[in-house]
């Protein structure tokens, strides 16, 4: 998932992609010792998207030794633009938890049940201005 938008307003947090309940799909969708790739040039989203990941009993970071060799792969528009403005960018690696059940529940899921903590609000866990790409004469993204 390559920059996905942080959705920066507090109206609009109920628009982010990546949430406990998604995040319970693409575990499922996921083969065998896959991984899901997160890019981001928000930290905070990071860090809600790693909070969400932990609530949503279903993936878990991966370990530092099946981290990917990115040195091979392709650029996306963003990742360019953010190297070539010098504008900061984070990753997060996931893999499914062992004891998490790849089929599909009997029963429909509930988004309650895998709510963020407080502690952890995603509408307040982003906060400021979008960052400032340095190579568009100071314009925001």
């Amino acid at each position: 998932v390559l920059f996905p938008d942080p959705w920066w307003k507090s109206r609009h947090a109920h628009r982010r992609l990546l949430d406990p309940m998604f995040l319970r799909v693409l575990a499922r969708r996921l083969r065998p010792k896959g991984a899901i790739y997160v890019k981001s040039d928000v930290f905070e989203y990071l860090y809600q998207v790693r909070a969400a990941a932990q609530v949503s009993e279903a993936l878990r970071p991966l370990p530092a030794d099946r981290w990917p060799d990115e040195r091979t792969w392709s650029l996306s528009t963003r990742e360019r633009k953010c190297m070539q403005g010098a504008i900061p960018f984070g990753r997060g690696y996931y893999t499914r938890l062992p004891k998490f059940e790849p089929s599909l529940p009997l029963t429909p899921e509930s988004p309650e049940a895998f709510a963020v903590p407080d502690t952890v609000d995603p509408t307040s866990v982003i906060k400021g201005a979008p960052p400032v790409d340095q190579s568009s004469g100071g314009r925001r993204r």
